[in-house]
Parts: structure tokens; sequence; C-alpha cells
């Protein structure tokens, strides 16, 4: 009942901030557990965008909760636990790419970091696509068809 959902809580904010605290920690173990550290930089950066796809569609409440940027703008606890998934993620997504990089498997000529923000923008872009479509669209077919054409433009040559 939320009177003791509000025993546990002080307030819709802070039950929003476990919501997220909670889904990174499951996000970030699970593509931890996922990636083979043994294969190329490439593979990893796929793995991770395949878990991540996968990890929407079953917690679809989760990526509303997380893009809805109008719900933590004027809170900032909120925002900076958002602000924190979102540099957590990245900077996975970073270091995969390095070691991509070091490895030849990921083009060298644009940095990480850059490469890092084309592939976010990516999937927040599906994301927002699923969502605005009331989640009509197939949002694992259209990212793994983004994930093919990212694969084409990070591809070492």
């Amino acid at each position: 009942s939320e009177a003791a959902l509000y025993r546990h809580f002080t307030d819709k904010n802070e039950i929003l901030k476990n919501i997220i605290i909670q889904a990174r920690s499951q996000m970030m173990d699970g593509i931890q557990q996922k990636i083979d550290p043994k294969t190329t930089g490439l593979r990893m950066v796929n793995t991770l965008i395949k878990y991540h796809l996968d990890f929407i569609a079953l917690h679809p409440a989760v990526a509303i909760i997380v893009f809805s940027e109008n719900m933590f703008q004027f809170d900032p606890v909120l925002s900076d636990t958002v602000l924190s998934t979102i540099h957590q993620f990245k900077q996975m997504l970073e270091k995969l790419i390095k070691k991509g990089q070091k490895d030849h498997s990921i083009r060298k000529d644009i940095k990480a970091k850059q490469l890092a923000l084309i592939i976010l923008g990516s999937m927040r872009f599906n994301i927002l696509l699923w969502r605005f479509s009331d989640m009509q669209s197939d949002f694992k077919k259209d990212g793994r068809k983004i994930l093919t054409t990212l694969d084409q433009l990070i591809q070492s040559k």
C-alpha cells in the first residue's frame, strides 16, 4: 500500500532515486558478467549494447524514469543520481572503446570519448522513438540495426 511504501521512503523522489540506483547496479553488474575480457574491444562494445537493449526491454519502466529529464530538473539529488548513472555507463563504454583501439578492432582516428557519445546518442534516440510510439516499435530490432551501423562506423579498416 502507499502508506507502507512511505514508511520506508520519505517521498516520491527518494523512491525514484532508489529505483535508479538499483537499476544502475543491476545493469553494470550484468554487463560485467557478460563481457569476456579475452575478446576484442569491439566485441565488448557489442556485448554492452546488446545487454543494454535486453535490459531496457525487460525493464521498460527504468527507461521511462531515467529518460524523463523534466521530472528531475528541479530536484538536484535526482539529477545527480541520473547524471552519475550516465557517467558510469559512459566511462565503461569509453574504457571498452580504448581497449578496442589498443587491440586494433576499433578505429583510432576518432577519440574514444567522441565514439562513446555517438553510440550513446544513437541508443538514446532509439529509446526516445520507442517511448514516443507508446512502446509499439520493435526496440530491440531497431537497436540491433543501429548496432550493425555503429559497427561499420567504428571498426578498424
